[in-house]
Formats: C-alpha cells, sequence, structure tokens
C-alpha cells in the first residue's frame, strides 16, 4: 500500500512541477492559466474514470468481447487516455459554451498519462 500511495504522490508532484514550469515560462498569462486549468481538470476526470473503470473490469471485457478495433483501442493506454480527454473535453465544451476546452484534450492527454 505505501509504495503505491508513494508511486501517486510521485506522479502528483511530477505533473505539479510540470504545471509550475510551464506557467512560468508563459508569464503567467490569463489566457495561459485558464487553459492549463482546464487541462489538469480534464486529464484529472479522465485518470479517474480510467482507472475506475478498469477496476470495474470494464476494459477487460473492451478487450475480450469488443470488435477488433475497440479491443485494439482498450489494449492502448495512450488511446484510452485520448478518447476519455476528448469526451470529457467535448463534455466540458458542451457544459460552458467555451471553446479552449477543444484543445484542452492534446495537452489533458499526457496530463492524464501522468496521473495514471
Amino acid at each position: 500500500m505505501g509504495e503505491r500511495l508513494r508511486k501517486y504522490a510521485s506522479n502528483a508532484l511530477r505533473c505539479a512541477v510540470l504545471l509550475a514550469v510551464l506557467a512560468v515560462f508563459a508569464g503567467f498569462s490569463p489566457l495561459f492559466v485558464t487553459l492549463w486549468h482546464k487541462c489538469v481538470i480534464t486529464g484529472a476526470f479522465a485518470a479517474y474514470a480510467l482507472v475506475l473503470l478498469a477496476k470495474w473490469g470494464v476494459v477487460e471485457w473492451l478487450q475480450v468481447h469488443g470488435c477488433r478495433v475497440v479491443a485494439e483501442m482498450a489494449s492502448c493506454g495512450f488511446c484510452m487516455s485520448w478518447w476519455a480527454c476528448v469526451l470529457f473535453s467535448g463534455v466540458g465544451w458542451l457544459m460552458t459554451g467555451s471553446v479552449a476546452w477543444v484543445p484542452a484534450a492534446f495537452v489533458a492527454t499526457m496530463v492524464c498519462r501522468v496521473i495514471k
């Protein structure tokens, strides 16, 4: 249990340092910070959803019972992160009407991979 917690804390720390460095290089531009908030929110929700789906066995079920394309996608961690981030970015776009959620999916995929 302690090793798993240490791994999650390490990943969260790496993500926070990356975001802090990028915010400093951007000169704390309000648009940049807002976009990064959207990326972190999207990546965090996607990582949580993917971990939950894996725990419930949905990912394994898709690998076994899905068609060939879905089974290959469920076997690829990057693909699952990408589509989860696209889904949550779309939901954020529909809920707020802000188009800034659309490019957030590209960066949120990497955030999701670091967190997960």
